[in-house]
């Protein structure tokens, strides 16, 4: 069954004068009694009784006007039953009836949806019908009352669309004061697709936008979000003025329903110094400005077209406008100059709002138009306050000069606590870095300096004085030569004389290269004398000698004179002299220096060794006294906590995230304090009521025993009285007489039932006999024996499987477990003879025996594999099959007196129900 759809009868069926009730009870007594005491009742309803949750839903329709729900039904558990009922009729009121002792439960399913509970016995036929009115008006009631919190919801995401729709401004100018409103044109109507918006960027320069987006539906409403929150997001990020409004085009685009809809808008962009404003429209009404001189409507550009007709990039150009000193600027929606003056259909326009803005001329109050409008407006200095039409609907934003606001106190944190650890590492890393940067380029310098003067001494003057020996040593081996071709004329004497002058050549190219680069002194002037001084001796001696001697022969009388060309070379060794002299003392001061700049790279590298030392010293000191040091004494606070100092507080001064991470642990540890009082307190209850269930259980115990011990005799008198009644006067008085007597008697002899099988519960644990070992099978054959002639009545077949050991225990309880596991068994059978078998495993290892009592009948569901152990529970009525439903409860009081657990499985070895228990084994000393 559903809830009612629209348009059916269910409201009327509900309020009608006659109900139908769906009565799920399972007691034939009960259910008699209810329809009497409706019968007695004034109200005109028509019962349909079921007797288990399977049939009432099913019997569910749209005709049921409520459900009367008992709470002990066989096939439910709990307040299942009102679970599957309200899940297959969520729109049917209910009731449910408890016993005396169930009260709690009643409240329970009424906290569950139940509209209201009775108790059984306390129920007369006027409490009944009226219950059963209520019930159905208060379901009624909250149907009603659904409906409502579903307009409250939709109103709600209106508001949730207006807060969209009217943001804060983002204004940092102090002289700046922001005032919105808005107000509907016509009842129940909501913002629709009008937004606003108002951003100081970091510059200075003000921007501000209004838009109206055709339509006035939730849609429209959140497409005006949508391009309000885009403009804002624009301006934020500094894109340019001139693309907002084509950004904005593309947004509206891609996020509109149709191709039909569009929207207009209105930017106006201030200049920081709030002399100038740029002003785009996109089919929107122009601004008004108003300063000492009145109002006007600004010159806004040419017409140019709405957003989203397609009208791409480039399609509102700016019209640069000049404000005054003093000025307001108002921006607005059109449904502002749309709404009609007094009461007839005159319209405001533009022109009476801008007189109305300046304060020209009075006017009426003016009507709202059809559709809503909006207002922005940005006032500065000062100006007349506007009057608005009491019923338009508008948004303001005006700011006014203020004095500036006194500086606030500035409490300047620590040294330590301004900076967190990271930033504290990036100063130590960067200290070294730059430490390590300086030591670095000061030996650099040094090993610069360094190289140049090794290079001065090693590469220029020590090769130049070496090249100037070798360019001396050839040429006195060309003089030798000379002297011995003129003394003996023979040519092989002048082979020196050309070797000699081959090296001499190449001793002077090397010195020529070295005096090229300049940075030698006087080396070139000295090697020109010197090369001057050799083509004298070699021009003017040495070549016309030999050529002489070649000529005519060793002849002294026609050779040059030898004192001449001695005179020339020793000119020559006088500039080689000079030479060396000036090579040897460059060399002395090159040397020094080459000496100075080796010391000063020595002092360099001490220097960056002690830069460095420094800095890792002062990074060290730091680190240790803003990061090391907190973080040791967090971490010695913490292992005090750890250690069980709850109440210790973990306070470390130090670096912004120490701090922060040891303000957290000290909140963890508040809360971790918090929760182990909570846990102890618990831990004190807990205790304190396990004592209490303890106590309680006991006196249940004994309470049980006695209730049921001395109920036996005047429900012996009740049960012997109302047997007297049915035999002597059963057929004398009317049927109804006759089935209260039937009824009388019948539940007297259901309560002696219930009261032998609660006094055998009770002395279960209490009156047991000695524990000693008892072989099962021996109990086994007794249980068979006691239920003889029920078994020979069903037909059943009886099988005990194998050794079935013995266990220590105390037989009669035992006898009483397994005779009410077989009786169980034979009773629940199916359509083929019953067929137990009992047998037992297991034992070897863990010293606990298995037993199990299978058969073959109709089974039990696995839900109620739990239920089926709790004490007067049972899964079908009385009718079908007696009992109290206490055997099986007996059952795991017994095995667990005996240190087992019962269970039941999920598939028996013969089809139908499988019931294990464990016991623990006779151990060598107990035999």
């Amino acid at each position: 069954m559903h809830a009612p759809a629209d348009g059916d009868d269910r409201p009327a069926l509900l309020g009608g004068p006659h109900l139908q009730v769906l009565l799920v009870e399972d007691d034939d007594g009960d259910a008699f009694l209810f329809e009497d005491l409706l019968q007695d009742s004034d109200l005109e309803v028509t019962v349909v009784r079921r007797r288990n949750v399977a049939d009432a839903v099913q019997a569910l329709s749209a005709e049921i006007s409520c459900v009367v729900l008992d709470l002990g039904l066989p096939d439910a558990d709990g307040l299942t039953a009102l679970h599957r009922l309200r899940a297959a009729g969520p729109g049917v009121p209910m009731l449910v009836l408890t016993g005396l002792s169930d009260a709690a439960r009643g409240l329970e399913a009424v906290a569950a949806g139940a509209q209201d509970y009775l108790l059984k016995g306390r129920v007369d036929g006027e409490l009944l019908a009226r219950s059963i009115r209520y019930a159905v008006e208060r379901q009624r009631a909250e149907l009603v009352h659904d409906e409502l919190r579903a307009a409250q919801r939709d109103a709600e995401e209106s508001a949730r669309l207006e807060r969209g729709l009217l943001p804060r401004p983002i204004v940092s100018d102090p002289r700046l004061q922001v005032a919105t409103g808005s107000r509907p044109g016509r009842a129940r109507t909501l913002l629709g697709g009008d937004f606003f918006d108002v951003v100081q960027c970091g510059d200075g320069t003000l921007h501000a936008v209004i838009g109206d987006v055709c339509g006035h539906d939730p849609d429209a409403a959140a497409l005006g979000v949508c391009l309000r929150i885009a403009w804002r997001t624009l301006v934020l990020g500094d894109r340019p003025a001139a693309e907002v409004l084509p950004t904005l085009e593309q947004v509206l685009v891609h996020e509109r329903l149709g191709d039909d809809a569009f929207a207009t808008a209105c930017m106006v962009s201030v200049a920081p110094d709030r002399r100038s404003a740029e002003v785009r429209v996109a089919g929107h009404p122009a601004p008004v400005l108003v300063d000492d001189g009145g109002a006007r409507e600004l010159p806004a550009p040419p017409a140019r077209p709405m957003l989203g007709i397609g009208s791409g990039p480039g399609s509102w150009p700016a019209a640069a406008i000049a404000l005054p000193a003093c000025w307001d600027l108002l921006l607005y929606t059109d449904g502002l100059i749309e709404g009609r003056v007094g009461r007839g259909a005159e319209r405001l326009g533009a022109e009476r709002l801008v007189q109305l803005v300046g304060g020209r001329t009075p006017c009426r109050a003016a009507r709202p138009a059809t559709r809503s409008s909006t207002g922005w407006s940005a006032r500065r200095w000062s100006s007349t306050a506007a009057t608005w039409p009491t019923t338009s609907r508008s948004w303001c934003c005006r700011w006014t000069p203020m004095a500036e606001p006194a500086a606030a106190p500035v409490i300047a944190p620590s040294r330590l606590t301004r900076r967190t650890s990271g930033q504290w590492l990036g100063l130590g890393a960067g200290a070294l870095v730059l430490a390590a940067l300086a030591g670095l380029l000061i030996t650099l310098l040094a090993l610069h300096r360094l190289a140049g003067a090794r290079t001065q001494v090693v590469d220029r003057v020590d090769p130049a004085r070496i090249a100037a020996q070798r360019y001396l040593i050839g040429m006195v081996d060309q003089e030798t030569a000379v002297r011995g071709y003129v003394l003996s004329g023979q040519a092989s004497f002048l082979r020196p004389y050309r070797t000699g002058a081959a090296d001499a050549g190449r001793a002077r190219a090397a010195i020529a290269a070295v005096a090229a680069t300049g940075s030698v002194d006087r080396l070139g002037a000295d090697l020109a004398v010197v090369r001057a001084r050799e083509r004298v001796w070699v021009d003017g001696y040495a070549r016309p000698v030999i050529a002489a001697v070649r000529d005519r022969g060793p002849d002294p009388a026609s050779a040059p004179s030898v004192a001449d060309g001695k005179a020339r070379f020793d000119a020559l060794r006088t500039a080689f002299g000079r030479l060396d002299a000036d090579l040897a003392v460059l060399r002395a001061r090159e040397r020094a220096r080459l000496r100075h700049a080796a010391t000063a790279a020595t002092v360099a590298v001490l220097i960056a060794g002690l830069l460095l030392l420094a800095a890792a010293l002062a990074a060290s000191a730091t680190l240790r006294r803003v990061v090391t040091t907190p973080l040791a004494r967090l971490a010695a606070d913490a292992r005090r906590v750890a250690r069980g100092a709850f109440d210790a507080p973990v306070r470390v001064q130090g670096p912004r995230d120490i701090a922060g991470l040891s303000t957290d642990v000290d909140s963890m540890r508040r809360r971790i304090l918090a929760e182990l009082e909570e846990v102890q307190a618990a831990r004190r209850r807990l205790e304190a009521q396990a004592l209490d269930l303890q106590r309680s259980n006991a006196e249940l115990e004994q309470f049980a025993y006695v209730a049921s011990h001395d109920l036996q005799e005047p429900l012996r008198k009740v049960a012997s009285f109302c047997g007297m009644l049915q035999h002597r006067y059963h057929g004398q008085l009317d049927e109804r007489a006759d089935q209260y007597i039937d009824f009388a008697v019948d539940g007297a002899k259901r309560m002696q039932g219930l009261i032998n099988d609660l006094l055998a519960f009770s002395r279960v644990g209490r009156m047991a006999g000695e524990m000693r070992p008892v072989d099962m099978g021996d109990v086994a054959a007794e249980a068979l024996s006691n239920l003889e002639t029920a078994i020979a009545e069903a037909g059943a077949t009886v099988v005990v499987a194998g050794d079935l050991e013995r266990v220590p225990g105390d037989r009669s309880l035992l006898v009483a477990l397994l005779q009410n596991l077989v009786a169980n068994a034979v009773k629940f059978a199916g359509d083929e003879p019953p067929q137990v078998r009992i047998s037992a495993s297991g034992g070897e290892g863990d010293g606990v025996r298995t037993f199990a009592v299978d058969d073959n009948g109709i089974g039990i569901e696995p839900r109620y594999a739990d239920r089926i152990f709790v004490i007067f529970q049972r899964l079908h009525p009385k009718e079908e099959y007696e009992g109290t439903g206490i055997g099986l409860a007996m059952c795991r009081k017994i095995v667990e007196f005996h240190g087992g657990r019962i269970w039941l499985e999920p598939v028996g070895a013969l089809g139908g129900a499988s019931f294990r228990f464990t016991l623990p084994l006779v151990q060598e000393d107990d035999a």
